[in-house]
């Protein structure tokens, strides 16, 4: 991977990021642009020296052009899009030009493919940026792939937003691909000025093999450069507006510690009520286990426990179920969240112990309305919460119905029962009431065999194979 001494200098301005590059006889490339102007190239032909960095700058606009060059498509604004860019323009680049450059050459492709604000697109101008070149001149490339939302209100503001980011993914790869936390703060650098989010960013190639996607998206969220992420149990990390895209959701939150046959019981029961719902009918559901960042133990540093991370999120999506990780504290900013990417009906699975979190007023000291407001944003028309049970220390099953509510919002619970916003999970299995994570945890690190029946089997095997949570066999 390259490195150089002064990357490691104070914060460079846009300007001279891209002057840098360019005073780099050895770096050569092409850059492809599609859907806002040529908005990263503009950095470089101003910047001064661009002949010695710009082998080629292209926007092929028209859908007839742009798929005699990359290939038909089914989407033009999406991962595989601007992975169908890189991988032509490199071979190109290579096929054309590579013979003519010294030896010591480092080709490189930056493309973008993006949904810009117009009369005709409302929508929140979003993109994808990709960048493919060679760490060392002759080495195979490497790619770093990511997803941008532009939040500038002003589409100009946006453009050049746009920009910075594709000199800073260019100048980062380069200079910073040794280091994801060197690297994703030399991609924010000089955004102060604008609002964006970067909720995907993927490393690939032979370059990056000890890179672990899951835990870059996990530091996406650790810096705000995005509310949540996802992982998938099929494909890996996910782009979220798209897995959510007019899906009927329904999520569970825990901190699955580890994930048992509890949380089995609790989604697969709650999934079959929220299927029956009306709402639901037409559409399609995805499942999500989510956990907050706060659920996840931290280090001697204060630093998140990769290790237990991983554990965590490895034996969930072993269950078939796809993981979300958010910042979210509250339950309505979970449902704000969905909010913005499908209108379908959002279920929420959880357990009695939640419901009390909920209830909670102290819970909303941050919030002007308190609990009144933060009520308006969860249950909305298409948001309903299903219930599970538990068993009080006596052994007394718990239910919805029991549930007592302080004196004050007691009406207000029974508003929202009557309404049909609050449900209780049916059908469950009364032996997964008695399962408590604490007693599992001890189980397994002390070598002992009894926790296996409590947890699905798929989970219980891969903590034995990779002697996740302590187990020492």
């Amino acid at each position: 991977m390259t490195s150089d001494d002064s990357s490691k200098s104070e914060s460079l301005t846009i300007q001279r990021k891209a002057l840098r590059l360019n005073m780099d006889s050895y770096k050569y490339g092409t850059f492809a642009e599609i859907g806002a102007g040529q908005e990263v190239a503009r950095f470089f032909f101003q910047a001064g020296g661009a002949n010695g960095t710009v082998a080629k700058s292209i926007s092929a606009y028209d859908m007839a052009y742009s798929n005699s060059m990359y290939g038909e498509g089914k989407r033009y604004v999406c991962e595989e899009r601007v992975e169908q860019m890189l991988d032509a323009e490199y071979d190109m680049l290579v096929n054309t030009i590579g013979k003519a450059r010294p030896e010591e050459s480092t080709f490189f492709v930056f493309a973008d493919t993006v949904a810009a604000k117009s009369f005709s697109y409302k929508r929140d101008f979003h993109g994808w940026l990709g960048f493919k070149f060679q760490m060392q001149p002759g080495s195979k490339p490497s790619t770093i792939v990511l997803h941008v939302r532009m939040l500038d209100d002003d589409r100009l503001h946006q453009a050049n937003a746009l920009g910075i980011i594709g000199v800073n993914l260019i100048y980062a790869g380069f200079y910073h691909s040794n280091n994801v936390d060197d690297f994703i703060k030399s991609l924010i650098e000089n955004m102060n000025q604008h609002n964006v989010e970067i909720d995907f960013l993927k490393f690939s190639g032979d370059g990056f093999k000890e890179i672990d996607n899951r835990i870059v998206s996990l530091k996406l969220v650790q810096n705000g450069l995005t509310e949540a992420v996802m992982f998938d149990p099929k494909d890996g990390i996910m782009q979220p507006s798209e897995a959510l895209y007019k899906k009927s959701v329904l999520v569970q939150r825990g901190s699955f510690m580890p994930v048992s046959n509890v949380n089995k019981d609790l989604m697969e029961n709650a999934m079959a009520q929220f299927a029956q719902e009306k709402q639901v009918e037409g559409t399609t559901i995805l499942p999500l286990m989510e956990i907050t960042l706060s659920n996840f133990a931290v280090d001697g540093d204060g630093e998140i426990d990769l290790v237990d991370f991983m554990h965590r999120v490895e034996t969930v999506l072993s269950l078939g179920y796809s993981v979300l990780i958010s910042n979210f504290l509250e339950y309505f900013k979970l449902n704000s969240y969905f909010g913005k990417y499908t209108k379908s009906m959002i279920g929420i699975a959880l357990g009695i112990k939640n419901m009390k979190q909920i209830f909670t007023e102290e819970y909303y000291e941050n919030l002007e309305g308190g609990i009144l407001e933060s009520f308006g944003k969860l249950f909305c028309k298409n948001v309903k919460l299903y219930v599970y049970p538990q068993l009080a220390q006596d052994n007394t099953l718990i239910q919805v119905q029991h549930f007592m509510a302080s004196e004050e919002l007691a009406h207000l619970f029974d508003f929202l029962m009557a309404r049909n916003h609050i449900t209780g999970i049916k059908g469950y299995d009364m032996e997964c009431l008695k399962i408590k994570a604490t007693e599992l945890i001890a189980s397994i690190k002390a070598g002992n065999e009894d926790w296996v029946s409590s947890m699905p089997a798929s989970a219980a095997e891969l903590i034995k194979e990779k002697k996740y949570f302590g187990w020492p066999h």
